[in-house]
């Protein structure tokens, strides 16, 4: 499968048949705030720590550094791994973090207005992460990931109107 990055909130084509759509645009920004508090934290609790113990103030400092570059990292890999839906698979994905692929015959359908309450369920997968999804995939039968079943996929695309009108094409078709 060739991947390639997408500008933000574009929808790419990945192959012959497959459609890429981004989400970069709509969960991305409050990450990288995160990483910003990160380092803001990083110099003033670090250096009131480091009049206690340098020691302490040293560890803390590289465990921070160390989560910082992984938080970037995983916002980095955004733009490289859209959700795609190729061929008889939907992959649901937030970058290097999350992804569940489902077969487009297990779907039931999409929306695009949906209750907070089916956000906040134990088997919504919702790969907006921080954000709030605008996008809810309903699932006929539940999938297994890791140790919990998903009902339904939620994120925050940057074209969820794209996304609802090619899947919903996708999967009546299927």
């Amino acid at each position: 499968m060739n991947e390639a990055p997408a500008a933000l909130g574009a929808t790419m084509r990945i192959g012959a048949a497959a459609l890429g759509f981004s989400y970069a645009r709509g969960v991305a920004p409050i990450l990288w705030a995160l990483v910003v508090l990160s380092g803001i934290e990083l110099l003033v609790v670090h250096l009131l720590i480091w009049f206690w113990s340098p020691t302490a103030a040293a560890v803390l400092t590289g465990i921070s550094l160390l989560t910082i570059a992984w938080l970037v990292r995983a916002i980095r890999s955004f733009a490289g791994k859209p959700v795609l839906i190729d061929g008889d698979f939907l992959l649901w994905r937030t970058g290097s973090l999350v992804a569940l692929e489902v077969p487009l015959a297990n779907v039931a359908g999409v929306r695009t207005a949906f209750p907070g309450e089916d956000v906040k369920r134990r088997d919504t997968l919702d790969a907006a992460l921080v954000a709030y999804p605008n996008v809810i995939v309903d699932l006929k039968d539940p999938v297994r990931r890791r140790r919990r079943h998903v009902a339904r996929l939620a994120h925050k695309l940057d074209d969820p109107v794209a996304f609802a009108a090619a899947l919903s094409e996708r999967i009546d078709t299927a």
